[in-house]
């Protein structure tokens, strides 16, 4: 039996909108992300890693913690591929672009004339490392992208997880199947997948909010007309 208070209800107020998870993934736009993985400038060691460091974050979407643990044979720079150990050790390949392949050719002939391709303790060659040889680690990689943020007009946090969610966002928006996108990203769910689908639409309501002269009333409209 409905209640008296439906019953009286306006009928639209009866058609409940989709639930949208209580917190959207932060990412940057496609300018934005363009504009971070330029930022560091320069030829020296720092310089050419941290580029190729950013711009392999935002091709591939891998995870902060699977790109400090990466080793060379993990790469295979003829096929733009890399082999990626996530979550629950599961190893999946994701891609990378041209960008990034510039980028990483750039490091490593820098780093192999500082003589910086050692083995570590388990007899693996770490892909990024610091001037003294050492594997980088995730506080790492989360200050640098702090720092870069510094050269970004926005006041977002933005972090290595940032660039995860940007290369999701804008692979979603520009047509990619969102199983596709489920795979790259190493998602045990496809409804984990599904939260840059409510992403991709809170964008596109700004951006009509914006653009049709009848999305909103002018402020200050007489409600009564």
């Amino acid at each position: 039996m409905l209640r008296e208070g439906v019953l009286k209800s306006n009928p639209a107020e009866l058609i409940s909108s989709p639930r949208l998870p209580r917190t959207l993934p932060s990412f940057l736009g496609e300018d934005e992300a363009a504009s971070i993985v330029e930022l560091p400038q320069g030829n020296g060691f720092a310089s050419v890693r941290d580029r190729a460091i950013l711009e392999l974050l935002y091709a591939s979407g891998i995870r902060v913690s699977e790109l400090i643990s990466l080793n060379h044979d993990q790469l295979d720079m003829n096929q733009q591929t890399v082999r990626v150990l996530g979550k629950g050790k599961k190893e999946r390949i994701v891609l990378f672009g041209e960008f990034a392949l510039r980028s990483l050719f750039e490091y490593f002939n820098v780093k192999r004339k500082l003589q910086l391709e050692r083995s570590d303790d388990r007899g693996q060659i770490p892909v990024f490392v610091s001037v003294r040889g050492r594997r980088l680690t995730a506080r790492d990689v989360q200050r640098l992208v702090a720092r870069m943020r510094l050269g970004l007009k926005t006041t977002r946090r933005v972090t290595p997880h940032t660039l995860r969610h940007s290369f999701a966002t804008h692979l979603l928006e520009h047509g990619a199947d969102l199983r596709a996108i489920q795979e790259l990203l190493g998602h045990e769910s496809l409804a984990t997948t599904q939260k840059y689908t409510h992403v991709g639409i809170q964008h596109l309501k700004r951006e009509y909010d914006k653009a049709h002269p009848k999305a909103k009333e002018p402020s200050g409209a007489d409600s009564n007309h």
